[in-house]
C-alpha cells in the first residue's frame, strides 16, 4: 500500500484534500514523505504516522507558523511537540492550542481519534483563537473526549 492509500483508507475525509496543491493535507502528506519517511532514526508504527499526519493537518490548518508558540512542531515525533501530551504508549491524550492564535478551520480530519486505532484523546482545549467556520459534526465521534474547549472563537 501506499502511504497515500494507508492515510486516506484511514482517514476517509481527506481523500480530495490530499490532492490539491498548498491543502493543509496535501502539505501534512509531504511533510510526512519529507520528514517522517525519510527519517531514519524514526520510523513511526501505523498509528504514529496517522497522528502525526492529523496533527500536522491541524497545524498547517491553523496557520501554525503564526502560532504564538509552535515550539518544537513539526519535529519528527509530535510526543515532543509544545502542547501535545501522549501517555506512556506515545499515544495523544491532549492537545490544549489554547490562545496560541490559531487562524483557520478546524479540520475534520480530527475524525482518526475516534476511528479505534487511536482512542486515547481525551482533552481538546483550542478556545480564544481566531478559528472560524462550523465545528466538525465528526467530533461528536470521539468517544474517549473528556473536555472540548472552543469558546472565544468565531465558530
Amino acid at each position: 500500500k501506499t502511504y497515500r492509500g494507508f492515510i486516506i483508507s484511514n482517514i476517509p475525509v481527506t481523500e480530495s484534500a490530499i490532492l490539491v496543491t498548498d491543502s493543509p493535507q496535501k502539505r501534512a502528506f509531504d511533510f510526512i514523505l519529507s520528514t517522517i519517511v525519510k527519517n531514519y532514526d524514526y520510523v513511526p508504527n501505523r498509528r504514529s504516522l496517522l497522528e502525526t499526519y492529523v496533527l500536522v493537518t491541524v497545524y498547517y490548518a491553523t496557520e501554525g507558523d503564526d502560532w504564538f508558540n509552535n515550539y518544537n512542531y513539526l519535529s519528527t515525533n509530535y510526543c515532543d511537540w509544545n502542547r501535545v501530551t501522549c501517555n506512556n504508549n506515545d499515544e495523544v491524550i491532549s492537545l490544549d492550542l489554547f490562545a496560541n492564535n490559531l487562524v483557520g478551520t478546524i479540520p475534520e480530519e480530527l475524525i482518526y481519534f475516534s476511528s479505534g486505532s487511536s482512542t486515547s484523546l481525551t482533552t481538546i482545549m483550542l478556545s480564544s483563537n481566531l478559528l472560524k467556520g462550523t465545528i466538525p459534526t465528526e467530533i461528536g465521534s470521539l468517544t474517549t473526549l473528556e473536555r472540548l474547549v472552543l469558546d472565544n472563537n468565531k465558530l
